[in-house]
C-alpha cells in the first residue's frame, strides 16, 4: 500500500478456504506494517476497536504491506500498494 499524506486507506481483517474464497471477516490478533519504506512507521497503522480493521494514514509518501494475524493461522499480507 502506498502512503500519501492525509489520505486514509481501511483494510479487513477476513479468513479464506482453501479454494481462496471468502470465509468470515475476524477479529485479529495483531495488525502490522512490514516492508516499510519511505515515511511509513508504525504509528501510520490504527487498528479498529473490534480489531477486524485497521486504518493506514500517511504521514508522508512511502509504502509498506499490512499483515492482520489471528491464531494460530498462517500469516498472509494484504494488498501491496
Amino acid at each position: 500500500m502506498f502512503s500519501t499524506p492525509a489520505v486514509a486507506q481501511c483494510e479487513d481483517a477476513i479468513t479464506r478456504d482453501g479454494a481462496g474464497n471468502f470465509v468470515e471477516n475476524v477479529a485479529a490478533d495483531s495488525w502490522a506494517l512490514i516492508l516499510k519504506t519511505g515515511g511509513v512507521v508504525d504509528g501510520d497503522l490504527v487498528a479498529a476497536g473490534d480489531n477486524k480493521s485497521a486504518t493506514m494514514t500517511g504521514a508522508l509518501v512511502g509504502s509498506a504491506r499490512i499483515e492482520a494475524t489471528e491464531g494460530a493461522r498462517a500469516k498472509t499480507a494484504e494488498r501491496s500498494r
